[in-house]
């Protein structure tokens, strides 16, 4: 199906955020619309793969349009995966949304970090109390600052 889309529009349906574990063995990429986990090594090669949390998860966009108009057009149901990823030598973080388009709290936002150990299986599930934008993680410390959507910085403990 995906070989009748130009680049672009393919661009948009398998962006990604990538992140390196800090000693440089394994590469984590988490997709924004496809909603997948993937581990590979340093030398590229895949060592898991990982289906999202939200089992009915289902990727829609407006085909037609976007064939028309050379840019993926997004729908109402348009659902965004991983919005957001952090490392760290014990663990893989990520920002899930897992709402579509349409919802109010933006799709861009969200309030639940995943985490998964680097075989890509699932570890904790973090519920925030609000809807961030962007997040770091110090283990060591045990703390999560979150940026909230609103611009400010919010502290967690893990």
């Amino acid at each position: 199906m995906y070989d009748k889309f130009p680049d672009n529009i393919l661009g948009d349906i398998f962006s990604s955020f990538i992140n390196v574990k800090p000693d440089k063995s394994k590469i984590a990429i988490a997709g924004r619309y496809l909603d997948l986990l993937e581990i590979y090594d340093s030398n590229g090669n895949l060592l898991a793969m990982t289906k999202g949390p939200n089992k009915d998860f289902n990727f829609k966009f407006d085909i037609e349009s976007s064939l028309n108009q050379g840019t993926m057009i997004k729908l109402p149901e348009t659902r965004r995966g991983y919005i957001g990823i952090k490392t760290t030598n014990n663990c893989i973080y990520l920002l899930y949304s897992g709402k579509e388009r349409r919802n109010p709290n933006h799709y861009s936002f969200s309030n639940t970090i995943y985490t998964f150990d680097w075989n890509g299986n699932p570890l904790n599930k973090y519920e925030l109390d609000a809807q961030i934008s962007s997040f770091a993680i110090d283990e060591k410390e045990n703390k999560i600052y979150a940026l909230h959507h609103d611009a400010y910085i919010i502290t967690y403990n893990m």
